[in-house]
């Protein structure tokens, strides 16, 4: 595939024969469009670039910025017990934040360790948060089963590991989900 690289901040257009343009080149390698504007052989201003891409019909692909992992955590702020406050983060890209409560089924907040409406609206707003909307009303329910439903005092999940989960159950279970038997966990539970 190849790429656009800039090879000169101010040089003469190869194109229009414009001086003191910014020049561009197309090539598999930021070396090769170097080697190929330093021999005269390519190099166009941005006006002419975009007239050749048109007039050739090229299909431009913008690659998206890779997203930065994210890491979901709760811990209890008390002896477990007693069922105490909790704190659920997502750490991501070195800033951390609050969980957003999408509530639905617990008015009171986010709980987890057993299968009730706290971690209900736990799995829920973690799914939405990491999936988006769609993709956690689909889920999140299984998601609770598997994995909240399970946690201790504190714990931690990833992004990955989360989508990872949802793949597999989205292919285990298609569309037709209610009429089909409930996956088995993909990852491991994991403690902290």
């Amino acid at each position: 595939m190849k790429s656009l690289f800039t090879v000169s901040e101010a040089a003469k257009c190869g194109g229009c024969l414009r001086s003191d343009r910014p020049v561009y080149c197309v090539a598999e390698s930021e070396t090769k469009a170097t080697r190929l504007h330093a021999e005269g052989k390519s190099g166009l201003c941005a006006d002419c670039l975009v007239e050749m891409l048109i007039d050739r019909q090229a299909q431009i692909r913008i690659p998206s910025a890779p997203q930065a992992a994210k890491i979901y955590r709760g811990r209890r702020l008390g002896p477990a017990e007693t069922l105490p406050p909790v704190e659920v983060t997502v750490d991501q890209g070195g800033k951390t934040r609050p969980l957003q409560h999408r509530v639905y089924h617990s008015p009171t907040g986010f709980e987890w360790g057993y299968p009730g409406s706290g971690p209900a609206d736990l799995a829920r707003s973690i799914l939405w948060d990491c999936l988006g909307k769609g993709r956690a009303l689909r889920l999140y329910m299984f998601f609770k089963d598997d994995f909240v439903a399970r946690w201790g005092q504190q714990w931690q999940i990833t992004s990955q590991e989360i989508e990872d989960w949802a793949s597999q159950t989205e292919a285990e279970f298609g569309f037709g989900w209610p009429n089909k038997t409930k996956p088995k966990p993909t990852s491991a539970l994991r403690e902290i």
